[in-house]
């Protein structure tokens, strides 16, 4: 069974942003399969690379569709996106180089931010964006 399986409350309603974000599940699901199959350090490493990777792109997804100046949330948008990408790069090291290091804490980190992020904040940015028009975005990305 998944640790985190993908459900409509998680939605905000954009295609591109709703499929960053089911791949962003993939990703924490391929982690803790990995740590549940007693993968190599390197096979595990290799799937937070992929995770902290992906998050780059997709929290610059979210973001370019933001204005500053428009969106109050903006500051707290990226806040908590530096803080889920720093917190990961930091678990990556840790699990690197700690002999003894428990991805437990790592994993209900994640799903939990991301549940939390998911079905909080980035909901404020639907209706940021129903306003601005910009729900349409295509499968393509583009809008």
């Amino acid at each position: 069974m998944a640790i985190l399986e993908w459900d409509e409350s998680m939605s905000v309603g954009v295609y591109l942003i709703d499929e960053q974000h089911k791949e962003l599940v993939v990703l924490i699901n391929n982690i803790a399969d990995a740590v549940k199959a007693s993968a190599s350090v390197s096979e595990v490493s290799r799937f937070i690379r992929r995770f902290y990777n992906y998050t780059i792109v997709h929290f610059q997804t979210e973001e370019s569709l933001m204005d500053h100046n428009s969106y109050a949330d903006y500051f707290t948008q990226v806040r908590e996106h530096l803080d889920c990408s720093t917190k990961a790069l930091e678990f990556h090291r840790r699990f690197v180089e700690e002999a003894e290091f428990d991805l437990v804490e790592f994993l209900e980190y994640i799903v939990g931010w991301f549940r939390g992020h998911t079905t909080g904040i980035d909901q404020g940015l639907t209706e940021y964006l129903v306003v601005r028009g910009q729900t349409h975005l295509e499968k393509s990305g583009k809008a």
